[in-house]
């Protein structure tokens, strides 16, 4: 959980450094920044999903959490070549990228061995009591 607790907070650095970088007027790389924006306001509600199913050990919503945040670090991945291919000179904003990919990669790693985990209690047969 601690884990989720720090990505929000590299998400809400990313989303502040990509908008002071939109205010800046980069034209070429506008709609790259507001793309990265909406991933980032959108991956707010699988940190919320996610820090619910792994409090409650709900399996649906750990799966959720685990393909949203795959998808959410192979998109940054492409946002940063984007931003690699425009030259973008911005060190702030390249290396909250990396921070958001960092940490959304830990949290579904972290994220894959607890539902397994849950996975193999829920299949468990019951064990019959005999008096």
């Amino acid at each position: 959980m601690s884990v989720i607790i720090v990505f929000a907070g590299c998400n809400f650095f990313d989303d502040s450094i990509t908008v002071m970088t939109l205010c800046e007027g980069h034209e070429k790389i506008k709609r790259g920044l507001i793309v990265s924006l909406v991933m980032n306001t959108v991956a707010y509600i699988p940190v919320v999903t996610g820090f619910y199913g792994t409090y409650r050990n709900h399996i649906l919503k750990l799966q959720q959490f685990i393909i949203t945040m795959m998808a959410y670090f192979f998109g940054k991945i492409v946002l940063s070549k984007f931003l690699v291919l425009f030259e973008l000179s911005k060190v702030e904003l390249i290396i909250s990228y990396q921070l958001c990919i960092i940490t959304s990669g830990l949290c579904f790693v972290f994220a894959i061995p607890l539902t397994v985990k849950l996975l193999e209690k829920e299949n468990e047969p019951e064990s019959e009591i005999q008096v």
